[in-house]
């Protein structure tokens, strides 16, 4: 049985609205809960238990990407499914899973005698065990963005974050210390297979077939190493830092990175990975359908992640200081430096899920695999200096690679600079404006405020907010304008049908 194909005319942009809308309001809840977490953790665990689990948490994240195979793409990819796709890739999952868990446990003690700390050992034993849920998870996934039901997911990790919240602040709160934050990922992860299972409504079936898995496994096997180094690039970092400069150094380290890579996530992967990537799989063969939506795309992100990224970093020493507490101060400078990071991540997240929607990975695996060699080399050269230096080596790499990125995707499309530039222009000019507002503000009531104050937090943030939506509202440039256009079209639409649908 056929489990669909796709067309190429499919009109993708009310499933993606939906897709985007589903994962705006799952996301703030789970950010909500998140950043509340992160504040209490922060002031209930100290610097080096939140370093041991950051060590924790290269090896499985390594060990999640050679799991992962890039199949789960394929399913979505694939212009044409059957059911044996879908059960041979379940099995392959589940076999691979489950001798990945073994290996972890077998090497576990040798990872805590490398890093000096028998913790770390028994801590990746136990997160081990969470790999034979992905099996399941991994396929569930795939079967609702395959549908371009993005509700599912959106629920499932909303759930999942929920439940990890909660289980390590109470933890925490009985005095487990880093144990709280290997529990708490564990039920996440947990409560993520069980609810994608039974959105999708999905039930596993234990036939192989190894002539579907050759149609797939081109593309699964370049997606494979793609994601691969993409983590091996986000964790090398952790990996020198625990080395050279200690746990201590690592857990100020990775408060700024998972800050900046907080914002990545809710503004532009998590809220659409899937849903971009299902879309610009069903545009493939019409490049200037993918053109158009590739530049709205880049506006809708920067409008957002541009003051966010900027915001943060006038804000970070008023920020570190009142939320996290006077011992996290060390990671203010790292944070700011990251920021920048933070707006190359984002649009290496839009390019790349582009590139990988064409099924042209092949060169991006070169092109990463370079990026690669050359942040180690900046990270261990970088680490003499200290954990500052380390963040201007990840943040110069990062830029460098976005630009090879996009002009990548200039020779596979029919995209020009000038459609990767101009979307950004009027995002990058109201906050750059924000800046100057909010720095003018900062240098003028420090002496009665104090710049590591509450009250600076919540003005600065106030007056930053306030000058970026003034400027777009009074400059009304034109591709803003038309998308707000296009938004206020589409809320009238959607409170239409819900009136509709409540008169009959």
């Amino acid at each position: 049985m056929t489990q669909g194909t796709i067309p190429v005319r499919f009109n993708v942009g009310p499933a993606v609205k939906r897709g985007v809308a589903w994962n705006l309001t799952a996301r703030a809840v789970a950010t909500f809960m998140n950043f509340g977490a992160a504040i209490v953790l922060a002031r209930l665990l100290e610097p080096e238990e939140f370093g041991i689990f950051g060590l924790v948490m290269i090896f499985i994240g390594i060990a999640t990407r050679f799991g992962n195979i890039g199949f789960g793409l394929a399913l979505i990819q694939q212009k044409e499914l059957r059911d044996e796709h879908v059960s041979s890739i379940f099995v392959a999952h589940l076999l691979l899973f489950s001798l990945i868990t073994g290996m972890i446990i077998s090497i576990s003690p040798l990872v805590g005698s490398y890093f000096g700390n028998p913790i770390v050992g028994q801590a990746l034993s136990m997160m081990a065990w969470v790999f034979v849920a992905h099996a399941f998870s991994s396929i569930a996934r795939a079967i609702l963005q395959r549908r371009m039901d993005f509700g599912g997911p959106a629920v499932a990790n909303m759930v999942s974050d929920i439940g990890s919240a909660l289980t390590s602040i109470t933890l925490a709160l009985l005095g487990h210390g880093m144990w709280s934050l290997v529990y708490g990922h564990i039920t996440g992860s947990l409560l993520n297979t069980l609810v994608l299972m039974i959105k999708a409504r999905w039930k596993p079936v234990f036939r192989y077939r190894q002539e579907a898995m050759k149609e797939l496994f081109s593309f699964g096997l370049n997606i494979f190493l793609k994601n691969l180094l993409v983590y091996a690039s986000d964790k090398v970092d952790y990996f020198i830092i625990g080395k050279q400069l200690g746990p201590a150094a690592l857990g100020l380290y990775e408060k700024a990175f998972n800050i900046m890579d907080l914002g990545v996530k809710e503004l532009s992967t998590k809220i659409g990975a899937g849903v971009l990537f299902s879309a610009f799989s069903r545009m493939q063969d019409d490049q200037e359908r993918l053109r158009s939506a590739y530049t709205k795309i880049i506006l809708t992100l920067t409008l957002v992640c541009f003051p966010f990224f900027v915001g943060l970093f006038l804000v970070a020493p008023s920020a570190i200081y009142v939320l996290l507490g006077e011992k996290w101060m060390a990671s203010v400078v790292p944070l700011q430096i990251l920021c920048l990071a933070g707006l190359f991540r984002t649009h290496l997240h839009v390019t790349g899920t582009v590139i990988n929607a064409m099924g042209k990975v092949a060169l991006e695996v070169w092109i990463r695999t370079a990026a690669f060699i050359l942040l180690i080399m900046g990270c261990l050269i970088g680490s003499f200096w200290g954990i500052v230096a380390v963040a201007v080596a990840v943040t110069a790499t990062t830029g460098i690679l976005m630009v090879i990125m996009v002009t990548y995707l200039k020779r596979l499309t029919s995209l020009r600079w000038v459609d990767f530039i101009r979307p950004q222009c009027a995002p990058l000019l109201g906050s750059m404006f924000m800046a100057l507002i909010v720095l003018i503000h900062q240098h003028w009531f420090e002496p009665s405020l104090g710049l590591y104050s509450g009250a600076m937090l919540l003005s600065s943030t106030t007056l930053g907010a306030v000058t970026y939506v003034s400027t777009l509202w009074l400059l009304k440039p034109g591709p803003v304008a038309a998308l707000m256009r296009e938004l206020t079209r589409d809320m009238r639409l959607a409170f239409h049908r819900k009136v509709s649908l409540k008169g009959n």
